[in-house]
């Protein structure tokens, strides 16, 4: 009986029973090892393999590896987080601690540094020296004799201060606290004479004056007195009486001393460093949409600490959105720590969309990207990141098929300034289907798209295998077509095989998991094939037998195809696939998929060095957030028209969508012709008037008319009026003779010239 399966041993071949492995293992080198360079080409290298079992019954798994390696890559490079993570590893090994870190040994030289472990070497090229070399008598003998004369100066300082008449020395310097000290005119405070200032901490003794320094050196509490140990003022110390003696020389009674501050009751200074906690708890309302504001500009953590304090006064009826808030804060937390970890992966020279135009990427960090676009730096922050960077890096660290990153991904559209809520809803819907709890989230959700997300009959599919099930297939369908897979080298030979397992599943009917397996095997075939059609072929049928839909999972199985090793012509068939499914999805409104297809497609042909290609899906790419603006004016003008059906600027816009933009010119003419352009309106009334079987003369002028009408609407429409004009042409031409016959066939040579040339989607 063979043994389960085990990602670790049969992918990176790792056999120490630890599970998951520690990262050093897990990026196969040395333990402890610090060296960047030897981290970043491990980590690289154990990802580039693991990525190549992304497709297939094993790509949760694989996902899950990637993360881990993501995980220990970024935990590593860092100098703070692999220190602690290293002393964690060594408590667990039972290593001990780490031996310390002794400070350089500088050669003689001043060049070169050495360890502690490398000190012998160090001192075997360093120049011998004695231990220590004797200090000349002379010198000696002259600091003997400064230190006595300092000695004497001191002496006979103190002997004139304490026998000058009219002088004393206190015994006390503290004045009190509440009452303000005096200053005679010639600014010395009254209590202190120009000669006793010098001595005064001496008089006061070793306790008194060290407080009095730390005093004079910490910062002040705001408020405070400048008096810092200032007594109670429930026992202010009593006065201080002077008297003379017999001599006439003054004696000073000393009252108690103050209380130290924080001994016996008394007042503690202020900490510097704590900071208070608020005094005053802001109300539930305040704090609520605080912690959405906070969320909206990417800030998660301050949000969970706004929550914290609405949570102190909350009602039962503020706490459901208390909730809510709660848990999409913790699902943002995880979605950045997941963007971050991809930001740090990202590598100099890499293209980056920035919406408006690609730039170059210059260094990223978890914080921040800075790029390089038209020779300008360009620093973005975490914050200010466009989602055009941010799909991308949450598609690699929080793939769709794990069930755990759908409910982060439909928080981040719910709540993100950049968010978009009909992709929340997509993501939600995905989620039920995983069997997360999406009721909080879905909450909200604007009102129609929550009634969009009621519960729908079931689609009579089948549900996706179970990991254990698939695999044991797997193992099926392996050792049956053993021969099969061994044969296969070339395209042809691997497309081959792709349709006998697809004819398989077909067939199988018996077996749901076997039936899966096969489908997904197939998939893998065409990929690696490089067959756009059986690769379509073989999703439509997943699409149709399992749970799952045919667009993401297109989208999904050509992007993993980007990080394969194919050749060329496998990678320019990919794009052309990725090009033409990007199209259709632009065609059907299916924005999302349209520019991820685009990407995938840009992406294989410049690997391909395909450039007519690439430049096409760089097209593509451009267009689509020109048909998302066109098509959420539609919607508007849509509503409007709901409640005004004959309004003039609705229906052009509507119609301006319907007609030119999808070419859907049944739906689109009636729109135009109630719209308030006069052009487009007549060209539309002209085309409603015409019969079934209009005559020639008459269609040849309305292709005139549409020609003519080219330069007249906004660049992006001008492909779809020239195939309008090129209609009527070719349908009137099929009647004609003689000159208008050769003057039809030089217009439609003229149209398909141009439509030729200009850059198109």
């Amino acid at each position: 009986m063979s043994e389960p399966f085990d990602p670790y041993l049969h992918w990176l071949g790792i056999r120490d029973p630890q599970r998951p492995p520690n990262y050093y293992r897990l990026l196969g080198v040395e333990l402890f090892e610090s060296d960047p360079v030897v981290l970043t080409n491990a980590a690289d290298r154990q990802m580039a393999h693991v990525r190549t079992f992304q497709t297939g019954p094993r790509s949760a798994e694989s996902q899950r590896i990637l993360n881990e390696l993501a995980a220990a890559k970024i935990c590593l490079l860092n100098p703070q987080k692999k220190q602690a993570y290293d002393a964690r590893l060594r408590q667990e090994l039972g290593l001990g601690v780490a031996p310390p870190v002794l400070p350089p040994v500088v050669t003689a030289a001043g060049a070169g540094t050495a360890a502690a472990g490398d000190l012998a070497f160090v001192h075997e090229r360093a120049p011998r020296r004695s231990a220590a070399r004797p200090v000349a008598p002379a010198v000696w003998l002259f600091v003997a004799v400064l230190t006595a004369m300092a000695v004497v100066l001191a002496g006979l300082i103190v002997f004139i201060l304490t026998t000058a008449p009219g002088v004393a020395v206190p015994r006390v310097a503290e004045a009190d606290a509440e009452h303000t000290p005096t200053k005679p005119a010639s600014g010395i405070p009254s209590g202190e004479t120009a000669g006793s200032k010098s001595v005064k901490a001496a008089a006061v003794g070793p306790a008194q004056s060290s407080a009095k320094t730390a005093t004079a050196t910490s910062p002040k509490a705001p408020g405070a007195k400048d008096d810092y140990h200032a007594p109670p003022k429930t026992k202010p110390p009593a006065a201080t009486s002077e008297t003379r003696s017999s001599s006439g020389e003054p004696k000073m009674h000393s009252a108690p001393l103050p209380t130290p501050p924080g001994a016996q009751g008394g007042p503690m200074p202020a900490d510097p460093i704590a900071k208070p906690l608020p005094s005053v708890i802001p109300p539930v309302a305040e704090a609520l949409a605080t912690a959405r504001q906070a969320l909206r500009a990417r800030d998660p953590a301050k949000a969970l600490a706004q929550l914290d304090l609405a949570e102190k006064a909350a009602q039962p009826s503020e706490k459901p959105e208390l909730d809510r808030l709660r848990l999409a804060a913790k699902l943002l937390e995880t979605y950045w720590r997941g963007v971050r970890g991809a930001l740090v992966q990202l590598k100099p020279g890499q293209t980056v969309d920035l919406g408006d135009q690609p730039a170059t990427l210059v260094r990223a960090s978890e914080e921040s990207i800075v790029v390089d676009r038209n020779g300008q730096a360009i620093t973005l922050a975490l914050a200010a990141l466009p989602r055009e960077v941010i799909e991308p890096l949450a598609e690699a660290s929080l793939p769709a098929d794990l069930p755990a990153s759908l409910l982060a991904r439909a928080a981040f559209e719910l709540f993100d300034a950049t968010g978009d809520p009909q992709k929340s809803l997509q993501w939600l819907r995905k989620a039920a289907a995983a069997g997360q709890p999406i009721e909080l989230l879905a909450e909200e959700l604007p009102p129609a798209l929550k009634a969009e997300l009621r519960p729908k009959p079931r689609s009579g599919r089948l549900p996706l295998p179970e990991p254990a099930a698939a695999e044991a297939a797997l193992k099926k369908v392996r050792e049956v077509f053993k021969e099969q897979y061994a044969g296969v080298q070339t395209m042809a030979e691997k497309g081959r095989l792709g349709q006998t397992l697809l004819h398989q599943a077909v067939e199988t009917r018996d077996d749901p998991a076997v039936r899966y397996v096969l489908l997904r095997e197939a998939q893998a075939a065409a990929v690696s094939a490089g067959d756009g059609p059986l690769l379509r072929q073989t999703i439509d049928q997943l699409a149709k037998d399992f749970e799952l839909e045919a667009a993401e999972e297109l989208a999904r199985a050509l992007a993993s195809a980007v990080d394969l090793v194919l050749p060329a012509p496998v990678r320019h068939a990919l794009a052309q696939t990725a090009l033409e499914a990007g199209r259709q999805a632009l065609r059907a409104d299916d924005f999302e998929h349209a520019r991820r297809l685009a990407k995938t497609a840009q992406l294989l042909a410049t690997k391909a060095r395909d450039t007519a290609t690439a430049r096409q899906a760089g097209d593509l790419s451009a267009t689509i957030p020109w048909r998302k603006q066109e098509f959420d004016k539609a919607q508007q003008a849509s509503q409007r028209l709901a409640q005004d059906a004959d309004n003039p600027q609705a229906n052009l816009t509507l119609g301006i969508y319907t007609a030119l933009v999808k070419e859907d010119w049944t739906s689109g003419l009636p729109l135009l012709a109630k719209g308030s352009d006069n052009r487009l309106r007549s060209l539309a009334e002209a085309e409603l008037a015409l019969g079934r079987d209009p005559p020639a003369p008459d269609m040849v002028k309305l292709g005139d008319q549409w020609r003519a009408a080219i330069k007249a609407v906004e660049l992006p429409l001008q492909g779809a009026v020239a195939r309008r004009a090129l209609f009527w042409y070719e349908r009137a031409l099929a009647s004609a003779s003689g000159f208008t016959k050769t003057y039809l066939e030089q217009r439609i040579a003229s149209l398909k010239e141009w439509e030729s040339a200009r850059r198109r989607p």
